[in-house]
């Protein structure tokens, strides 16, 4: 038994565990422990030695009494005393172990090809998402052999591993319905595993994929065409050629940008809205590794090279002051399926010739992909899903675009928009159709678009274009728009009438997921990260109308999700940036205006900016970060003129980097940051001062408000010892994580005190000290701090951080390093608790190699204050 490469195929254990007897099946070609499988030590002793027919628990139920099926019958038993199965599995198992000689004899011809066995695997076996951590040193050694030896065999170990290891047991056979209740589901499962956009995609997307028939197979073949002509591909480069190097930081962020849990695919079909399908096909997880790396190592370069008028990959366009007579929109039919790949590579050699090596691998041969069980051969084009198939087609067209006269001449990958007088827009039309021929790309006429910019269509030159490309049609004013974006603000309403409605069906699906994990994405993904480009490119703020339809929109959906009602002010808290003590659902009307200016900066838009905010224009105006810097200060001058104490305090605390950090955090039941809705509900209450709860009596004699704060430091709530255990119990996790073992509550650091703090280090922390902490939580609004807040934010954390010192005077005095490790309940913390956090995280940044440990730190500890709050109000 090789110790280094197995594990048991039911407990999951390595094999260097050696307190159980080891058997192998060749069967299903795995090991298994002689106690999971129940074999006595005895009985696998003789299996070792005999031919005694034996088969694991998962393959005995193939093995049945020939009495019982007549099917699959053994041909080389003997005939008196044949046996019989009920699949063809079984019987080859059976051959496999009861004829081995048989059954190598036959290995070589009947052995599937590795494709052949591929396809198969990711058709039919599902695996972890996430490789267990005692079992990565297997998988490291499966990489290392292919990285030493580079041979069919070790790559195909390679491929293979996952499937015979991580594979996870087959379930019913039962297809469960696709109800929204099972896509909520998938939809919490992927946003825990932390793939905000595949949550986003099945969320939000109406695509469905195309059945697996034969229907599918000929729509994705003619997706697929053979080249026009003989191709004249490069020649390779010899092998002492400077290919291109990374270091491991560019490894580990190209990692990290995958989703969790992805993996090689398989060509897919996509249902297009006109009928048709979209092919999508990539590589295994490696090369898409690498293509990741290639196109982030020579983005600058090839950005400078495709300036100004591609702006599909790395690079940005400034729009013309100019634009002629006519306005011309190209589009490609089957653009990145069809580009021919010598052409394409040729240009790769020349102007990235670092990425030539790799590249030419992939496109030099025809790409077989798997669509089902059938195999799809690729002859030209770069495959969509490969994150180098823009970069890659974009390369192969600047030689005819960087010829064209017009003067608005701008490609984005492979939709082009033309602008100039008629003439010169047909002179270089006509040169793309047959330019692009070489390339082996076509023209499709039936979704070119001609506008005449003087409004009123002129028949004699819409003949002439439609001679060169017959199927173009002339677009109105009310039709024409560039890149998802209206050209003329007289027809933004209806332009944007799509947009409003998606934005409705997403808050109505968002509503049946968890509060936090709704909260999060609408957040992130479906509020103004969908409508950004939007503003930026279109004078949204003209529409006042439109855009408090839409914030109305928005008002009503957070509280819905959040089952709190909103007034005006609390509103307009809600809508303020986290770190400016809201929740970070902006309005479109803060935002329409900041956003076009950064884009535009056009006149009559600085002018409304002036009557907001006079004489206050940011030195760097492009940013849109600098103009809303400076309405979000406007607005809560306006919005917040607050005089008492505890508002004050409240609104001070909320706006310290630390306070929010609850609110930054992915919500995953599998890391403990996914809050029910009950206490994310109490929580977000408390933060934007909306009611809580009905008035009553607590158990102390107070009255309870509306507004719940009395929870907060009532002496008698309960709650309060489990936020205590988790603060140390997420400090003694960090600690050890950086190789700092801890105990918690040590007894007696020294032996004339009695006293017993939180934690202390088993070896020294600092100058051959040992760590020794204590953690307090005080409330921020206690009638003996709010007059302290309301003028220093952070002032009860400070005031609890000196008590702690004198409590412990004498361990400090007995060559101990202690940190009083004092916050909040509203979220400031010490200032050597922020210390504190911050040597942590920048450790376990440097033993990691994660520059998130800080953040995620930070967002654990702030996700455990609000731990007693839920039970004040149940």
């Amino acid at each position: 038994m090789n110790d280094d490469q197995v594990l048991c195929h039911f407990c999951s254990k390595s094999s260097l565990d050696t307190s159980n007897q080891w058997i192998f099946y060749d069967g299903c070609d795995s090991w298994f422990h002689s106690s999971s499988v129940k074999l006595t030590d005895d009985k696998v002793s003789r299996l070792g030695a005999s031919s005694t027919k034996w088969f694991c628990n998962k393959c005995q139920k193939f093995s049945v009494p020939s009495s019982q099926v007549e099917a699959c019958v053994c041909p080389h038993c003997p005939q008196e005393d044949p046996r019989s199965f009920k699949t063809d599995k079984g019987l080859a198992i059976h051959i496999r172990r009861i004829h081995p000689d048989i059954e190598n004899a036959l290995s070589q011809s009947s052995k599937k090809p590795l494709l052949d066995r591929l396809s198969t695997y990711k058709k039919h076996t599902r695996i972890l998402r996430q490789i267990p951590k005692r079992a990565r040193h297997l998988a490291t050694q499966k990489l290392d052999d292919c990285v030493k030896n580079n041979d069919l065999n070790a790559w195909e170990a390679l491929l293979l591993f996952p499937y015979k290891v991580f594979r996870i047991p087959e379930k019913s056979k039962k297809k469960s319905k696709k109800t929204s209740s099972n896509i909520n589901k998938r939809v919490t499962a992927k946003v825990a595993d932390f793939d905000i956009r595949g949550a986003v995609k099945l969320l939000s997307s109406n695509d469905t994929l195309a059945d697996t028939d034969e229907n599918s197979y000929f729509d994705l073949k003619k997706k697929h065409p053979s080249p026009f002509r003989l191709l004249n591909f490069p020649s390779p480069l010899s092998e002492n050629h400077d290919c291109l190097t990374v270091c491991e930081s560019d490894v580990q962020k190209a990692i990290n940008s995958f989703p969790s849990g992805s993996a090689s695919a398989s060509l897919c079909a996509l249902k297009k809205k006109d009928g048709g399908l979209r092919p999508i096909a990539v590589g295994n997880v490696f090369r898409r590794l690498t293509a990741k790396l290639a196109c982030h190592a020579v983005r600058e370069d090839v950005g400078n090279y495709f300036r100004p008028h591609q702006v599909g990959f790395a690079t940005f366009a400034n729009a013309p002051k100019n634009v002629g007579k006519v306005l011309l929109k190209i589009d490609y039919k089957n653009a990145f399926n069809s580009v021919e790949r010598d052409v394409m590579l040729q240009e790769v050699s020349k102007k990235t010739p670092s990425l030539f090596p790799f590249l030419w691998q992939c496109y030099s041969f025809s790409i077989d992909l798997l669509f089902g069980n059938q195999v799809i051969p690729s002859l030209v084009g770069v495959q969509q899903g490969d994150p180098a198939g823009p970069m890659t087609f974009s390369l192969a067209i600047p030689p005819i675009i960087d010829e064209l006269k017009s003067e608005l001449n701008v490609f984005y990958l492979d939709d082009g928009t033309l602008s100039d007088d008629p003439e010169v827009v047909l002179s270089d039309f006509m040169n793309i159709i047959d330019r692009s021929q070489e390339l082996g790309l076509q023209v499709n006429p039936m979704k070119c678009e001609l506008y005449f910019c003087s409004g009123e269509v002129d028949t004699n030159i819409l003949t002439c274009f439609q001679d060169v490309a017959p199927g173009i049609k002339a677009v109105s004013k009310q039709n024409l728009s560039l890149l998802g974006a209206p050209v003329f603000e007289e027809v933004f309403l209806e332009f944007t009438t799509e947009k409003f409605k998606s934005l409705e069906t997403m808050i109505n699906r968002l509503i049946g997921l968890p509060s936090h994990v709704a909260y999060f994405l609408l957040k992130n993904c479906f509020a103004i990260p969908k409508l950004t480009y939007l503003l930026r490119t279109s004078p949204a703020w003209k529409f006042p109308e439109w855009c408090s339809a839409l914030d109305n929109q928005l008002k009503n959906g957070l509280e819905s999700i959040l089952n709190i009602q909103l007034d005006c002010v609390q509103w307009t808290q809600a809508s303020l940036p986290i770190k400016s003590g809201g929740l970070g659902i902006r309005k479109i009307t803060d935002i329409a205006l900041p956003a076009f200016l950064a884009s535009t900066f056009g006149e009559e838009a600085k002018e409304i900016w002036n009557e907001l905010n006079p004489s206050n224009i940011p030195t760097l105006p492009t940013y849109q970060r600098n103009w809303d810097i400076i309405n979000i200060q406007r607005i809560i001058v306006n919005t917040f003129t607050v005089d008492s104490f505890t508002e004050i305090a409240r609104l001070k605390a909320l706006q310290l980097p630390e306070s929010g950090a609850w609110l930054q955090a992915i919500p995953s039941s599998h890391i403990g940051t996914l809050m029910d809705n009950n206490s994310f509900r109490v929580c977000v209450a408390l933060r934007i001062g909306s009611p809580v709860c009905r008035p009553y009596n607590c158990i102390c004699g107070a009255q309870v408000s509306v507004d719940g704060r009395h929870g907060l430091h009532c002496g008698k709530g309960s709650g309060r010892f489990s936020r205590h255990n988790e603060l140390n119990d997420i400090l003694k996790r960090s600690l050890s994580s950086m190789g700092m073992p801890c105990l918690l509550e040590p007894g007696g650091p020294v032996r004339d005190d009695e006293k017993r703090p939180d934690g202390m280090t088993l070896v020294p922390w600092s100058r051959g000290q040992h760590l020794v902490w204590d953690a307090t939580c005080t409330d921020t609004l206690a009638d003996s701090h709010v007059a302290h807040s309301a003028v220093e934010s952070g002032y009860a954390a400070e005031a609890a951080a000196k008590r702690k010192h004198s409590k412990y005077k004498v361990i400090k005095e007995s060559n101990y390093f202690f940190v009083a490790f004092a916050v909040e309940t509203f979220g400031p913390c010490s200032k050597e608790a922020q210390d504190l956090v911050h040597t942590i995280g920048t450790n376990l940044n440097q033993i990691y190699g994660d520059s998130r440990s800080k953040q995620f730190l930070t967002q654990r500890i702030s996700l455990a204050l609000p731990l007693p709050w839920k039970k004040y109000f149940i």
